[in-house]
């Protein structure tokens, strides 16, 4: 499973060009996910209460919305994505063999709990319309992109971002990989695409007890 130690959350967010200046303003990963945990369950709780919406119902429909986000770090050429199971199915995504693990399959109430949580922090005042643009290896900038009913749109951080914007944008940077960190994954990726056919066979050093 792909996971991100909480020092390589913080190190993505300090290469924002933003270095937080109180430790409180540090990754905090738990708070986050307990926070659209608790929207997801109180949206389930409400759903259950009755019987099972139909294909009609509103709210039943906003459950099935594909929904992505995209972050790309151009300073260590780190790419991390969550869909829900509206855009892919687990089943779909993790039967497959891959040349990444960048993509993981969240629940389809959490990531729209997520998406509500991005737009209350101010996603679509920050946003630009369609896809992110893209940076040379080792640019000090990052992109997140959000794709999902509203449209295709993207935040871009590079060191001329004005700070209120940045800091306004780091928060929603960190929603999103504190997300995408509690997500569990199960991609099958093939080293040899990446690494090269002779992976296997190259010689290492001899493994010594210790």
């Amino acid at each position: 499973m792909t996971r991100l130690s909480l020092r390589e959350l913080a190190d993505i967010l300090a290469r924002s060009g933003a270095q937080p200046t109180n430790p409180r303003d540090r990754v905090k990963p738990m708070r986050l996910s307990i926070l659209l945990l608790a929207l997801c369950l109180a949206g389930a709780c409400t759903s259950s209460s009755g019987s099972r919406p139909s294909s009609s119902d509103p709210a039943a429909a906003q459950a099935r919305e594909p929904v992505r986000m995209t972050v790309a770090d151009y300073r260590s050429s780190a790419v991390f994505e969550l869909v829900n199971e509206a855009h892919t199915s687990a089943i779909d995504q993790y039967s497959k063999v891959a040349t990444d693990a960048a993509r993981k399959v969240q629940e389809d109430e959490l990531m729209l709990a997520l998406r509500d949580y991005l737009e209350q922090e101010g996603l679509s005042k920050l946003a630009q319309p369609g896809k992110a643009p893209t940076f040379a290896k080792g640019t000090k900038a990052w992109t997140l992109e959000v794709d999902d009913a509203r449209g295709l749109r993207h935040l871009v951080a590079t060191p001329s971002t004005p700070p209120e914007d940045m800091k306004k944008m780091r928060g929603l940077l960190e929603a999103v990989l504190a997300t995408y960190n509690e997500t569990q994954g199960w991609q099958a990726v093939d080293i040899r695409a990446k690494h090269g056919e002779d992976y296997f066979n190259q010689q290492r050093p001899a493994v010594k007890n210790p």
